[in-house]
């Protein structure tokens, strides 16, 4: 799987023919796959071509739940209203908005993300990385398979630069 940050706000997931894109002020998210595509802008479950979806409203937008190449990806802000909505999950890959950084990295330390790709507004991003207190890798695209996730208990913490501004 390919990941690439479009811009501050939308990713790019690809296998092969297969691609997921993703923009969060708009909670839109669509799947293209064997010449079909779905587009998902409301909290439901949703599948097809052996890729399963789940959307669940979390403050005001929609938390995706996507189980796809065995492996389970976190898209958007799971943090609903101080508590967790999805965060305490186990995510192999997490793409996490970060909307209020204290917050978000107390709920990301109850959580089982092992791939974390921090979005939003530069300075959010910023003082949420000075929380956790970990340096993060930067690139331009994650390639990664379910082979490459890190072990239970670990995380690996990457900046994905956006391809437009």
């Amino acid at each position: 799987m390919v990941i690439t940050r479009q811009d501050p706000f939308s990713f790019r997931l690809q296998t092969g023919e297969t691609i997921v894109n993703f923009e969060q002020r708009s909670s839109l998210l669509e799947l293209k796959t064997g010449g079909k595509q779905l587009s998902m802008d409301a909290p439901g479950e949703y599948e097809m071509g052996g890729i399963a979806i789940e959307g669940a409203m979390s403050d005001g937008n929609i938390f995706y739940t996507i189980h796809w190449d065995d492996m389970i990806i976190g898209l958007g802000d799971p943090v609903r209203n101080g508590t967790s909505n999805g965060a305490s999950a186990t995510y192999d890959i997490l793409l996490l908005l970060i909307t209020q950084p204290s917050k978000t990295a107390k709920t990301l330390a109850e959580s089982d993300a092992r791939v974390l790709i921090p979005f939003g507004e530069e300075k959010m991003v910023a003082s949420f990385l000075k929380e956790l207190d970990e340096s993060p890798e930067e690139m331009e695209k994650l390639t990664i398979k379910k082979k490459d996730i890190p072990p239970e208990g670990e995380r690996r913490i990457v900046v994905l630069k956006p391809l437009k501004k």
